[in-house]
């Protein structure tokens, strides 16, 4: 099941808010401090590498893939207000609104695909992994986290 228009209309409604907050380290002490340095310590060579950032939210993560060097990397969202800032804050980034479990793009076109804090809306997660795994290069790698149940 794809994020419930319920999500979608908040994150549209508080696009802005959510950039701000996600962008200050003393609004965002889980972000800034736990979850963005172990996701990026995880993060493989993707010097000249095509990457693809699921919900990438206001650009942020798509932004750090490519300061490591990536070729190209996109960042796609189901909020079209998210984009809109990403689009903005970071031209050098592609971005564009799109549902994580149907992704409009060839297979075996990207060599990273990553995913912060995202796939927890999704009721189930296996169309993600097959739409990741499609897109994916052989014997590339999918990076996500999630949000603990409790």
């Amino acid at each position: 099941m794809p994020t419930s228009k319920k999500t979608i209309n908040w994150y549209d409604k508080n696009a802005e808010g959510y950039a701000a907050h996600v962008r200050n380290p003393k609004d965002s002490v889980y972000h800034s401090y736990y979850e963005k340095p172990a996701m990026y310590a995880l993060v493989p060579n993707i010097r000249n590498k095509n990457v693809l950032s699921l919900g990438c939210g206001s650009g942020e993560d798509s932004f750090h893939l490519k300061k490591l060097g990536a070729k190209k990397s996109f960042g796609i969202d189901i909020s079209g207000e998210l984009i809109k800032i990403a689009q903005k804050s970071y031209p050098q980034c592609n971005f564009k609104v799109m549902d994580m479990e149907h992704l409009n793009f060839p297979s075996s076109s990207f060599d990273f695909v990553y995913s912060s804090l995202a796939i927890h809306y999704m009721e189930d997660w296996t169309k993600v992994f097959r739409e990741a795994y499609r897109v994916l290069k052989p014997n590339s790698r999918f990076l996500f986290s999630c949000g603990h149940p409790v």
